[in-house]
C-alpha cells in the first residue's frame, strides 16, 4: 500500500459537520488497490457530526468552549499509526485546516477563521516516521502521483 487518505476526501461523511470531501481520482487510487484510506477522530470513537476543534497555542484540541479533546484525538492518531505502520505507507494525502490531518496550513485554534503555519497532530506523527504528507489542496494542483 503506497497511499493513505484521509476518508473525508474519497467520501465518507466524516468530517466534524458529517459531511466529505469527494475528490473522484482519490478515490480512484483507492479502487485501484494503491491506497486505503482512514480517519483518525472516527477511530478515536469520536461522533459524527461532533463539535469543531482546533489546535491552540499550547498544542492542546480544544473545542469553542474551551474543552479539551487532545487525548481523544491523540488516541485516534495513535491508532491511525498503528495501521499506516502496518501497511508501509509512502504518501499521505490529508484533509487541509483539520487538527488532525491539517498539512502545512491550520486553523489558529481562536476559532477566527485565520489560518497559520502547522500541521495537524495526526500529519505530524506521520512525517515523524518519515512518510511524505500532501494536503487535497496541493494534490488537486498537481495530481500526477508520479511526482508524490
Amino acid at each position: 500500500m503506497k497511499y493513505i487518505i484521509s476518508a473525508c476526501l474519497v467520501g465518507v461523511p466524516c468530517r466534524y459537520n458529517g459531511s466529505c470531501s469527494h475528490i473522484k481520482e482519490l478515490h480512484e487510487i483507492v479502487d485501484d488497490g494503491d491506497a486505503i484510506f482512514l480517519c483518525p477522530e472516527i477511530m478515536a470513537g469520536l461522533q459524527t457530526p461532533r463539535i469543531s476543534c482546533e489546535i491552540n497555542k499550547q498544542g492542546e484540541v480544544v473545542d469553542v468552549n474551551g474543552d479539551t479533546y487532545t487525548k481523544d484525538f491523540l488516541l485516534g492518531v495513535d491508532r491511525a499509526m498503528m495501521l499506516v505502520r502496518d501497511k508501509e505507507v509512502e504518501v499521505a494525502i490529508l484533509q487541509s485546516r483539520s487538527p488532525t490531518c491539517g498539512c502545512g496550513k491550520v486553523y489558529d485554534g481562536l476559532f477566527s477563521g485565520n489560518l497559520i503555519e502547522g500541521d495537524g497532530l495526526f500529519t505530524q506523527a506521520l512525517k515523524r516516521d518519515g512518510i511524505t504528507c500532501v494536503s487535497e489542496d496541493e494534490f488537486l494542483q498537481n495530481y500526477d502521483l508520479g511526482s508524490l
